[in-house]
């Protein structure tokens, strides 16, 4: 059993999740697709999705020869699909290099440019819509905490009609948000709105780019 000495990285999910934009028709999108073109090479990347793990446990965890691992390894490093993260030690003292994904997932797009603009209008898009839902949430349940059953929102000044009629539609607008979340209804609304604002500018991309 090999004992881990030294990590530089944190856990993926905890690591710099900034996107690597790759042009297509360029060399670095060769070198992409030819260091994942092979079968074990793509179950050596998943695997250390899940954890950073030394040439030996993916050796083990794939059921390749370490000389079959370690070639990969060498063309996912090249492709900047992996990288060093630390190293390990076996029982007899041999130093082993730990391996993990690359930071940043990989995007590939015919322009990175505007692939990149795009991304971060969407994900700006998404984290506004995501904290505003947040804050319509929050706002209904203390609306639906200061509004209990059989007592008015506000407090009467005596037994108006006026004053008694708006305690009841505050009532029965506090029983229907209770129902249902108006901030969820915000979020779902507007990720429809998002997603189908995405597939009308791709399909516009699309016919601009058409010979």
């Amino acid at each position: 059993m090999s004992k881990i000495s030294r990590i530089t990285h944190g856990p993926t999910e905890d690591r710099d999740a900034t996107p690597r934009f790759v042009e297509l028709g360029s060399e670095e999108e060769d070198r992409v697709f030819d260091a994942l073109s092979s079968e074990t090479a793509r179950r050596i990347y998943r695997e250390l999705h899940e954890e950073p793990r030394t040439p030996s446990a993916l050796a083990a965890a794939t059921e390749k020869s370490v000389q079959t691992v370690s070639y990969h390894l060498t063309k996912l490093e090249s492709a900047t699909l992996i990288e060093p993260v630390g190293t390990s030690y076996s029982e007899k003292g041999k130093e082993m290099t730990v391996w993990a994904p690359a930071q940043g997932a990989v995007v590939i797009a015919e322009e990175t440019d505007r692939a990149r603009r795009s991304l971060e209008q969407y994900l700006g898009a998404t984290a506004g819509l995501v904290a505003a839902s947040a804050v319509v949430h929050y706002a209904s349940d203390w609306f639906v905490a200061a509004t209990p059953t059989g007592s008015p929102l506000l407090e009467p000044a005596g037994t108006g009609g006026a004053r008694t009629a708006l305690d009841g539609v505050a009532q029965l607008v506090a029983a229907a948000v209770a129902t249902v979340d108006p901030g969820l209804v915000l979020l779902v609304f507007g990720l429809a709105v998002l997603a189908a604002d995405y597939v009308r500018t791709d399909a516009v991309r699309g016919r601009l780019s058409d010979p």
